[in-house]
């Protein structure tokens, strides 16, 4: 289904996304340390196996070409073959995203790809005038905040004509005036850029999967017990994280009984 209809953003997200630009150039600027909780994350496309897309009264195709993990992605077409694929964020293994919104571009050669339908997987959508035309932008937010490694965002459904001879791509791009970040759902918002933007080929065209790379482990003390988990999974259980690549054993976290004779003791208070 075509989606020309505008649906604002929440004005604090709106306003959060306007101003991307200028935050996203501080997050990144020399000597800054600072980073939300979905740093790290990508954008990529992946295509639905099988006929996923009909010309029936079905509207909302969002979940069909559902995949779980990002490596499951499928980044290649063939020619004159009417598909469905869709755009998700994807975050770390140990982190812990909590994603409010974000901000992306599509580009692609609108002679031999014929898009004959799209639609957002979020609450709202702010989009150019032209989108999804090639070198367009929308920025999509949730009322609530997405906390799964996977997010669909988006899905799109057309063809690449081969009468063309043209062996192209579907690209994800930067907005063409936000960029491309994830917003929090803090207040303010924190922006995190995209760490790398996938694609879809199309005939001899490969595609490209950037699956982000696991955050690294170490020791979790949670009270004397120790686990481990990456950093923001060690927040998440209130815990307190050592170091990347400490270990649980032995025991790192168990508070060390100390001996003391009845005249040390006396001789604390004194």
């Amino acid at each position: 289904m075509r989606n020309d209809v505008f649906r604002p953003l929440p004005v604090s997200l709106a306003r959060t996304l306007t101003l991307t630009a200028g935050v996203t150039a501080l997050v990144l600027a020399p000597g800054q340390t600072l980073a939300g909780p979905n740093a790290g994350g990508t954008l990529i496309v992946s295509l639905c196996e099988g006929i996923c897309y009909t010309d029936t009264d079905q509207s909302d195709y969002c979940g069909v070409s559902s995949i779980t993990r990002c490596e499951d992605g499928i980044v290649h077409a063939e020619q004159d073959e009417t598909f469905l694929w869709s755009i998700y964020a994807a975050f770390p293994d140990g982190s812990a995203p909590r994603l409010a919104g974000v901000s992306l571009g599509v580009d692609y050669d609108s002679e031999s790809t014929i898009v004959l339908g799209w639609d957002m997987c979020g609450d709202f959508q702010l989009t150019d005038q032209d989108w999804p035309a090639p070198g367009s932008g929308t920025a999509v937010t949730f009322i609530d905040a997405r906390e799964d490694h996977l997010t669909e965002l988006y899905w799109f459904a057309g063809y690449n004509y081969s009468f063309y001879a043209q062996d192209t791509s579907f690209d994800l791009i930067p907005h063409p005036s936000q960029g491309a970040n994830f917003a929090s759902d803090d207040v303010p918002s924190i922006l995190d850029p995209v760490a790398e933007l996938g694609s879809m080929g199309w005939g001899a065209v490969d595609g490209y999967l950037p699956c982000p790379t696991p955050l690294a482990t170490g020791a979790c003390c949670i009270g004397g017990d120790c686990i481990v988990l990456s950093e923001p999974e060690c927040a998440l259980q209130n815990g307190t994280y050592l170091a990347d690549g400490v270990p649980c054993d032995p025991n790192p976290c168990v508070v060390p009984v100390v001996s003391k004779s009845w005249g040390q003791v006396k001789g604390t208070y004194r």
